[in-house]
């Protein structure tokens, strides 16, 4: 028989659009799957939909639980998720291609990968794609997951094991959920990057993608998306220092992350002295200069 998936949905009054991607899960082509679908205090008819597939199909199930927000609301399903080989996830307004399961499954099977993720196509309220989309091929590694992250979570199919070097060990304050797993999956082993989508992103709202701007606009934005991540980044890094030793050179990554950045000369080492990168140039530019200055940290 094939690995067995189990799929982990967080709900939270997703009346709207959780019945089409509850189906596009069910109708994928992989057969041994199931969905787990956790609660996270839902005041619409979310519940009464959830009770509807659980009876219907023996592969669904749920199970109520209080409002804690979509970070922990995940986190929480590591230590209560049934057993599988295999782990996904799936937010509750998507559009799942029908090979997305078999694709991450036979990838992962056929390498020593401990996570798949890949890029997703991005899309209207309508699924209609959004234009000027570009799929790019992204390099995983611990030396960006300690600055960026590049596994959206609902892309992701991840080993057991993975799980099993997590629990005991969940963060109370992870930027995201997905982040974390990409800093533990990194860590511990190596990440495939699919360039391919297979997954319908649902853009709500007015987004507009890939708007032209000139450079200084642009920098000025990418800078003060970076600064609000400063106290979240270094919230994150401790506690991974703090629940994950071992690897000589990986920690000593993060330690020089969380002390040397402190002053002028230690920064001055670390950007020029360490391989972290983030995936786009222009970023890493910009994330490399906030550094130099104490903003990032």
């Amino acid at each position: 028989m094939a690995p067995k998936v189990v799929v982990l949905m967080s709900t939270y009054n997703g009346e709207k659009y959780m019945r089409h991607q509850i189906d596009t899960i069910l109708n994928q082509t992989y057969e041994n799957l199931e969905l787990f679908v956790r609660d996270d205090g839902s005041k619409d008819a979310t519940l009464e939909i959830l009770e509807e597939y659980a009876s219907k199909y023996k592969n669904v199930s749920y199970v109520k639980g209080e409002n804690v927000g979509s970070n922990q609301s995940f986190l929480e399903m590591v230590n209560i998720a049934p057993d599988a080989d295999y782990y996904s996830f799936a937010d509750q307004d998507d559009d799942w291609m029908p090979e997305k399961i078999s694709r991450a499954v036979e990838k992962i099977e056929s390498s020593d990968y401990l996570v798949y993720c890949s890029n997703k196509q991005q899309v209207d309220n309508d699924l209609v794609p959004l234009p000027n989309q570009e799929y790019k091929t992204l390099r995983p590694a611990f030396e960006n997951a300690v600055i960026e992250n590049i596994c959206t979570g609902c892309t992701m199919l991840v080993k057991k094991e993975l799980f099993d070097l997590m629990r005991g060990k969940l963060p109370k304050k992870p930027i995201y959920h997905d982040w974390w797993m990409y800093l533990v999956g990194t860590y511990f082993g190596n990440v495939y990057f699919d360039k391919e989508p297979f997954i319908n992103y649902r853009q709500h709202g007015n987004n507009q993608v890939g708007a032209t701007v000139g450079f200084f606009e642009r920098f000025k934005v990418e800078i003060e998306f970076f600064k609000k991540q400063r106290g979240k980044l270094r919230d994150q890094l401790s506690e991974f220092q703090e629940l994950y030793r071992g690897d000589a050179t990986k920690d000593a990554l993060v330690d020089s992350l969380l002390t040397d950045t402190k002053r002028f000369g230690g920064s001055l080492k670390f950007v020029f002295g360490h391989k972290v990168f983030r995936q786009s140039g222009f970023e890493g530019l910009a994330v490399r200069l906030l550094f130099l200055f104490h903003m990032m940290i």
